[in-house]
């Protein structure tokens, strides 16, 4: 017995639109719309680690320069 799959219902600009019935065009749009989301998310999360870790040299900077004032 073959069950029929419900098509998946997408909210775009506050209207709700059965994916089956878009578009080829429509449909790459949004999968470059996901795509782009995703590589966000991973710019920012980079960007996130390079800034911790400018923080980490700059005080690991700072101790040294500390340590090395001590020392005179």
């Amino acid at each position: 017995m073959e069950q029929k799959q419900e098509s998946r219902k997408l909210n775009l600009f506050g209207k709700e639109y059965d994916e089956d019935k878009l578009s080829d065009k429509q449909k790459a749009i949004i999968n470059h719309l996901g795509d782009i989301d995703g590589k966000l998310r991973q710019a920012q999360f980079d960007v996130d680690q390079y800034s911790f870790c400018k923080i980490s040299f700059l005080n690991e900077l700072e101790k040294e320069l500390k340590d090395e004032d001590k020392k005179e």
